[in-house]
């Protein structure tokens, strides 16, 4: 009898299990932690791409899906995600670089090359970040309570760059995915970058590319300031190594 009401209660969880996953598979191993740091079965299935089990940990996992579905779950999610509006012309970028902050040289040869540029026709969906950090060395950006979540929000602050993938998959597999990397991160901060960005008004995302583009073309020379930096040659005076593995000239 007992025997009997112990593979019942079996088969009723294999049942749930399969309802709850339904879609899914969820025969996965070795398994990667899934939903929250502490998920419920509730919580666990609240994000469409984890598997819940209550006997094994992780008991939140994620699950293994078609490229097909995953490529339409992206798909549906940045739907939902606010955009940024793109530029109409870029007067307000050409009116900044006559900013008395701007030296005359690089003044021209900005102008110069914005006005070459123009507005490509084939500009990107949401504006891509110039500066390539790697997703461990970023440190959080921006000062509304919705930076993490709205792109709007967050690039309002030239500094800021926002990762659109990392957004969806955190919906997809939960906060717990690259836990502590933020979405909203900073991008360029070099004090010539925001000598001109902060001159630029009203200021749109899609500027950023612009000016740091802008700076590779004109390749501006802070030969004078490194040189300097160099002559400091005693420990306790060094300056700190900045940046990451691999970084370029520019980035740097």
């Amino acid at each position: 009898m007992r025997l009997a009401v112990l593979l019942c209660v079996i088969a009723v969880v294999t049942v749930v299990e399969g309802q709850t996953n339904i879609g899914k598979n969820c025969n996965v191993y070795p398994r990667r932690e899934c939903g929250q740091q502490i998920s419920t079965r509730a919580v666990c299935n609240s994000f469409p791409l984890c598997c819940f089990d209550p006997i094994h940990t992780p008991n939140c996992y994620r699950a293994q899906v078609a490229h097909s579905l995953a490529s339409v779950l992206q798909a549906q999610i940045l739907n939902t995600v606010r955009q940024v509006p793109r530029p109409l012309n870029l007067n307000p970028l050409l009116v900044g670089v006559q900013s008395p902050v701007i030296s005359q040289d690089v003044r021209n040869s900005l102008q110069s090359y914005i006005t070459n540029l123009g507005i490509p026709a084939a500009l990107t969906s949401s504006p891509q970040c110039p500066v390539n950090v790697p997703i461990c060395y970023r440190t959080k950006c921006g000062s509304t309570v919705d930076s993490e979540t709205n792109p709007v929000s967050c690039m309002q602050d030239p500094k800021c760059c926002f990762d659109n993938d990392l957004l969806v998959y955190r919906q997809l597999f939960g906060p717990v995915y690259m836990q502590g990397a933020p979405t909203c991160y900073h991008g360029p901060t070099a004090s010539k970058y925001l000598q001109l960005a902060n001159s630029i008004r009203p200021w749109n995302p899609y500027y950023q590319g612009y000016i740091i583009n802008s700076f590779r073309a004109v390749n501006i020379n802070l030969n004078t300031v490194c040189q300097a930096s160099s002559l400091i040659n005693f420990a306790f005076l060094a300056q700190p190594i900045c940046g990451w593995p691999g970084i370029t000239k520019l980035e740097c």
